[in-house]
C-alpha cells in the first residue's frame, strides 16, 4: 500500500458512510496527493532564476511524471502514527484514538500494519482483526488484485489537474532551512468541468503549495474548501468545511517523504454531524535491505 492511499484510509477511519467518505477521498486525493509528487528528487539541480509561476508549475509537473510511488515506498520500513478527535459542536474534544502503524513488505508490497492501539499493544480482539485485513491482503496479491482496492482512485499533477486553477507566485520562504517556492492557488473563474464525483469538491478548493527550489518537490500544502459542498443535491449531507496541512522533507539525499498530514472536518451525514480533527506523522525511515525484506515478510504473529 502505498504511503497515499494509507492517508486515504486513514480519512476512512474517520466517515464510515461513502459516498462522503469518497468524496473526501477523491478531493483530498487528487489536489493534495497529486501535488505531493512523491520520489526522489534531482540532486544537485540549479533551480531557473527567476522563474515564473508556469515554469515552477512545469518543473513540478515533470518531477511528478518521472515517479514511481509504489517502488520508492517499498524500499523502506518507517512508522506511521494517527490521532483521531471527535469533537463536539463547540469544537471540545469528545473521544481520542491513537494508532501507530508500520509499513512492511508483503510480497513486495508495501502495507501498513497495525502495531498499537491507543499507546497500547493490540488486544486479541484488536489483533485477530489485523491478521484478518492482513490476510485479505495477501489473498489480493496471490490473485494479481491491487490488495489497496484503490484502482479507480489514481491521480496525478497534470494539466488537467492544474488547469483548473489560477495560480499565483507569492515569493520565496524557507521551509526545513531550505527556500521554496510559494504558490497561490484558486479555482478558475466560470463554470468547470465535472467529470467525477469529486469535481463538485474539487472545484471549491483553494490554498498555497511551498515548491522546493532546488528539488522541484512540493514540500508543504495548505487546503481548504471555499465553499460547503453538498452530497447529491444535499440529501445525504454535506461537507461544511476542510481545511489542513501537508508537509514532506528529504530523509535522505534526493529521497522525499511525508512527514506530517492534519486534516480539520465539520459536516453532516444523513440527520447526524460529523466533526473531527486528525493529525498523521511519518517517522523512523529506515531503507530496506535484502534481508530486512525476508524478515518484514512473514505474517501478522500470534502475539507481539
Amino acid at each position: 500500500m502505498s504511503t497515499e492511499v494509507l492517508m486515504q484510509r486513514h480519512l476512512a477511519l474517520m466517515l464510515k458512510e461513502k459516498s462522503l467518505r469518497a468524496t473526501l477521498f477523491w478531493l483530498i486525493g487528487v489536489l493534495l496527493m497529486g501535488a505531493l509528487a512523491w520520489g526522489t528528487g534531482q540532486e544537485g539541480k540549479t533551480p531557473l532564476q527567476p522563474l515564473t509561476v508556469t515554469q515552477v508549475l512545469e518543473m513540478a509537473m515533470e518531477r511528478a511524471a518521472q515517479e514511481d510511488q509504489r517502488e520508492l515506498v517499498s524500499k523502506y520500513r518507517f512508522k506511521v502514527f494517527r490521532v483521531r478527535d471527535k469533537l463536539d459542536g463547540q469544537g471540545g474534544l469528545k473521544e481520542r484514538d491513537e494508532e501507530l502503524f508500520e509499513n512492511v513488505l508483503i510480497q513486495g508490497v508495501p502495507y501498513q500494519r497495525l502495531i498499537e492501539k491507543n499507546g497500547q499493544a493490540l488486544t486479541e480482539k484488536e489483533r485477530k482483526k489485523e491478521q484478518k485485513r492482513e490476510s485479505e491482503f495477501r489473498e489480493k496479491i496471490a490473485k494479481r488484485e491491487d490488495p489497496t482496492g484503490d484502482e479507480e482512485n489514481g491521480f496525478s499533477l497534470n494539466q488537467d489537474l492544474v488547469g483548473r486553477f489560477d495560480f499565483s507566485l507569492e515569493g520565496v520562504e524557507e521551509v526545513d532551512g531550505r527556500s521554496n517556492y510559494v504558490l497561490a492557488y484558486k479555482p478558475k473563474e466560470g463554470k468547470l468541468p465535472v467529470k467525477r464525483r469529486i469535481d463538485r469538491a474539487l472545484n471549491k478548493a483553494e490554498g498555497r503549495i511551498w515548491v522546493d527550489q532546488e528539488s522541484y518537490e512540493v514540500s508543504r500544502i495548505e487546503f481548504e474548501l471555499k465553499e460547503k459542498v453538498k452530497l447529491w443535491w444535499g440529501l445525504i449531507g454535506s461537507i461544511q468545511e476542510v481545511k489542513g496541512t501537508v508537509q514532506r522533507r528529504e530523509v535522505d539525499p534526493g529521497v522525499w517523504f511525508p512527514t506530517g498530514f492534519d486534516l480539520y472536518l465539520k459536516g453532516r451525514i444523513f440527520f447526524r454531524s460529523l466533526h473531527s480533527r486528525q493529525k498523521v506523522r511519518w517517522s523512523e525511515f529506515d531503507r530496506v535491505t535484502s534481508s530486512v525484506t525476508e524478515v518484514v515478510e512473514s505474517p501478522l504473529p500470534d502475539s507481539f
